[in-house]
């Protein structure tokens, strides 16, 4: 009678299973083929094996198909990334939206779960084979789960624990491949808008790169646009996340209110954009990107690299369209004295319509402290603020390239190279040369060849006549009639 026992409980499916569950994952790992992929990818990784041995955690084991499609190096924060700090049944990842990586350089897993199953982030758990409970090999006081995924994990980080703000600023420490995303970053920085970027939890980024992002885009980017770009509290990545759903924003005020939305088509994913409230400046309506790189996790969400700007409509014609910088000068009647200085040799040179310019134009009463110098000293001087080059020296890009210069920017103008640093108090921005401030009263004025700013001084030394007197013609004269 007990042998028919005994042998009745060896063939119960609770007891085979039960049995199963003494087999430690350590030995699963090390001896069943169907994880033979994952013994090899730790086999040279001591930290792995010393944590299978040892540690209560949760394994996430790719298949030997996703390791063998895998393209990158199974370096140590690779591997590790496949291990949690503590172990996860399905139901305890339910409760628990990220869990903390073996490595601890790493940022966290960001646990997803969605009608369609479990997904740790943008691989899913297989969970027919997963869910998988044994003791610790080297301490039984230790439990240790396992999970099987479709894909391998990976950090895709540079430093430690990285956030969406440290990647914003050292963008080019990441494998990207050739997408930058400089301009993005220069606007965020002019809006003072890194809060987001640096805000602990969980979110979402896209972010737009600089391929094809001409300068109406780039102005057009503004913070509410910047906002327009983050989904606060929700981490999305392109596999879980429910397609065609809506996620509002962090554009959403009473004025400007901006969702989000994911697609895919053709295995490409998507964002779409719905500008819902709006004003002249952001129009009402879909803006559609392809997301090109995707699923970077940080240690506060995600971010998703896209092929252009959100909630920025393409250029449409203008009635009055941009003009050269020459007809700029020529026409504003603040500049008059400037255009008459710059007649003979830097008009001539905005004329050619050859590379990009920016004007660093002084009105007419900023002239009047300059009485000193002859009309040609004067040209020389006005020849130090205009800039011939491939590109728009925007107060945007002036205010980056000060930032990543410690606070100076050189410049190498017509007159020689020009030490700038520029800030913004008093409701203006203002460049300072040498030890005085220059306020910009009128920034990036854009022409079809460059940027003109109107600033309320020179950049010179003041110098007045001597003996001071009344100028009754010539160069002087004119000088004094633009003042009156």
């Amino acid at each position: 009678m007990c042998a028919i026992l005994t042998i009745l409980l060896i063939l119960s499916p609770n007891f085979v299973h039960c049995y199963q569950q003494w087999t430690t994952i350590y030995d699963k790992i090390t001896q069943e083929e169907e994880f033979s992929g994952y013994k090899t990818m730790i086999r040279n990784d001591k930290a792995s094996s010393l944590n299978l041995l040892y540690s209560g955690v949760t394994v996430f084991v790719p298949t030997n198909d996703a390791i063998r499609t895998y393209t990158g190096f199974f370096r140590d924060a690779v591997v590790l990334y496949h291990m949690g700090t503590q172990p996860y049944t399905l139901k305890q990842l339910r409760l628990n939206n990220t869990v903390q990586s073996a490595h601890g350089d790493n940022p966290p897993l960001w646990v997803s779960v969605t009608p369609d199953g479990y997904y740790i982030n943008n691989a899913k758990i297989l969970e027919k084979r997963s869910n998988y409970m044994a003791k610790c090999k080297r301490n039984e006081n230790l439990n240790q789960v396992l999970h099987v995924i479709d894909r391998v994990l990976d950090p895709m980080t540079p430093m430690a624990n990285p956030s969406a703000f440290d990647f914003l600023q050292h963008y080019d420490q990441w494998d990207l491949g050739p997408f930058k995303i400089f301009n993005f970053w220069t606007r965020v920085q002019y809006h003072d808008k890194s809060e987001w970027y640096q805000k602990p939890g969980g979110h979402t980024f896209f972010i737009p790169i600089d391929d094809k992002m001409d300068d109406y885009r780039l102005q057009s980017i503004d913070s509410y646009v910047i906002d327009g770009h983050v989904v606060p509290n929700m981490v999305l990545f392109t596999r879980p996340t429910t397609k065609n759903f809506i996620f509002e924003s962090a554009s959403n005020g009473d004025y400007i209110y901006i969702v989000l939305s994911m697609t895919s088509r053709n295995d490409r994913f998507y964002v779409k954009s719905f500008t819902v409230l709006g004003d002249s400046d952001h129009k009402r309506g879909e803006v559609f990107a392809e997301i090109i790189k995707s699923d970077i996790p940080v240690t506060n969400g995600v971010v998703h690299l896209i092929s252009k700007p959100l909630a920025v409509f393409d250029r449409q014609l203008q009635f009055f369209p941009y003009l050269p910088v020459i007809h700029k000068v020529t026409m504003d009647p603040n500049l008059d004295f400037t255009y008459n200085l710059a007649k003979n040799r830097i008009n001539k040179i905005l004329k050619r319509e050859r590379g990009m310019y920016t004007y660093f134009a002084p009105k007419n009463q900023a002239w009047g402290n300059y009485t000193g110098y002859s009309r040609s000293q004067l040209v020389d001087i006005l020849a130090r603020h205009l800039i011939v080059s491939e590109v728009r020296y925007t107060i945007p890009k002036l205010v980056a390239l000060a930032k990543s210069g410690n606070g100076t920017t050189f410049l190498e103008t017509l007159g020689g190279t020009l030490r700038l640093q520029i800030d913004h108090f008093d409701g203006y921005y203002h460049l300072k040369w040498g030890t005085k401030w220059v306020r910009v009263s009128r920034p990036d004025y854009r022409c079809s060849d460059g940027v003109v700013h109107v600033v309320d001084d020179v950049f010179a030394t003041p110098k007045f006549a001597k003996p001071p007197q009344t100028p009754k013609s010539g160069f002087w004269r004119t000088l004094k009639d633009a003042f009156t």
